[in-house]
This record gives structure tokens, sequence and C-alpha cells, in this order.
């Protein structure tokens, strides 16, 4: 791994626990999400990050994304699927505090694996 840099190595895909207006909006079920964290520790590793795709929308992130973002130094990895397709995917990672907090642009290379 090239210093700075993180690499993947495994996604868990996690449903949409939102009930409320499931096409705009999103949230993890507080379970799955500790869940993931025991499993990342019991290899010895962390969650970097997390993803969401914007279907027929930009892969910027929204006033909302960023509302609900409270993972300090993760990725949060947005694919823009348009007439169900993947297009575009962007990433920001989150910086200050919870009263100040902004997401910067973050470069990111994606390798197929074999």
């Amino acid at each position: 791994m090239v210093a700075g840099r993180r690499a993947v190595s495994l996604t868990i895909r996690c449903e949409n626990a939102r009930q409320d207006d499931p096409e705009h909006r999103y949230s993890i079920h507080p379970e799955r999400l500790i869940a993931a964290v025991k499993l990342a520790r019991s290899r010895n590793e962390e969650v970097i990050g997390f993803y969401h795709s914007h279907p027929d929308h930009s892969a910027r992130y929204s006033s909302t994304d960023l509302e609900n973002a409270h993972w300090f130094d993760c990725s949060y990895v947005i694919i823009s699927v348009e007439r169900g397709h993947a297009s575009r995917t962007l990433s920001f990672v989150l910086t200050g505090s919870e009263e100040a907090k902004s997401f910067q642009d973050e470069e990111i290379e994606i390798i197929s694996s074999p």
C-alpha cells in the first residue's frame, strides 16, 4: 500500500433502514454497523468508509449526506446511477468536527479483482 492511501479489503452491503423515504434517504441499521465493526476488528482491520448510490442524480454529496455523516476521517463514496447503470463514482473524506464538518474531495482508484 502506498503511504497516505487506504485499500479496501472487504465491502459489506447493508440494506436501507429508512422506511419513510427509501428512494431519497438511507441509513444503516445500528446492528449491522456494530457487526461490521466487530468483523473488521476480528480481521485486525477497521471501517474506513461508507458507500451509497444516487439514482438518476450526480455523484456529488448532498446537504443531507453531510448532515448524516458522523465518521470523521472516513471515506464517503457516492455512485451516480443513471437508468440503472453506474455512471460515475466520487469519494469524499469527512473532516472537522460535529460543529464544523465538511467533505473534502478524495482521489480514488477502482481496481477490479481477478
